[in-house]
């Protein structure tokens, strides 16, 4: 694992090495995700927060069950209520 060390400029900034950018294609603009994370600092693409969030979701709904077909239900059965009030 290389290990590169980083100094927090007077604005609070770092900057990441070339060589670093370079390997995780990171071009300027490339939004960053970071948390704090057991007095550690984690920082990761926004597509990875969201794979990372994905898979923690996707762990809670059990093996064939479609959240999306759910919410579909839920909402027709919410307009067919509605229509009968």
């Amino acid at each position: 694992m290389e290990r590169n060390t980083l100094t927090v400029d007077p604005m609070g900034r770092v900057l990441i090495p070339a060589a670093v950018r370079k390997r995780l294609s990171l071009e300027p603009g490339t939004e960053l995700c970071l948390r704090e994370e057991k007095g550690k600092l984690v920082l990761q693409s926004r597509q990875q927060a969201l794979r990372e969030a994905q898979a923690i979701v996707r762990s809670f709904v059990p093996k064939g069950v479609s959240l999306v077909d759910e919410l579909i239900a839920e909402r027709r059965e919410a307009a067919r209520r509605e229509l009968e009030d």
